[in-house]
């Protein structure tokens, strides 16, 4: 098994306690998963490993590099945000009362 690094920008241990209790609240009956049903996965897995593809498995999301060059910030300079642009205010139109 190969070791890659963590993509997630996080800290490893951090407090977040989830409780999904909204849906039990509303009469929600979870099914778990039985033992039996994922070893029956796994052997499915097993039968048809030849058939996977592992380069379309590879990560390729990086958490850390900018997505957008908005995020990209030089403390040099400050960032402004774009200017309104004139022909979309022009187009706004007051909304016509329903019925009409």
């Amino acid at each position: 098994m190969e070791q890659l690094d963590n993509p997630r920008v996080e800290q490893a241990e951090h407090y977040y306690n989830v409780r999904h209790t909204g849906l039990v609240e509303l009469g929600l009956q979870p099914h778990l998963l039985s033992e039996t049903l994922i070893e029956s996965l796994f052997r499915v897995a097993q039968r048809y490993r030849d058939r996977v593809d592992v380069a379309a498995m590879r990560p390729s999301v990086d958490w850390r590099a900018p997505s957008s060059p908005v995020r990209v910030r030089d403390d040099s300079a400050e960032v402004q945000p774009p200017a309104p642009q004139p022909e979309a205010a022009a187009e706004q139109r007051p909304m016509a009362p329903s019925g009409v």
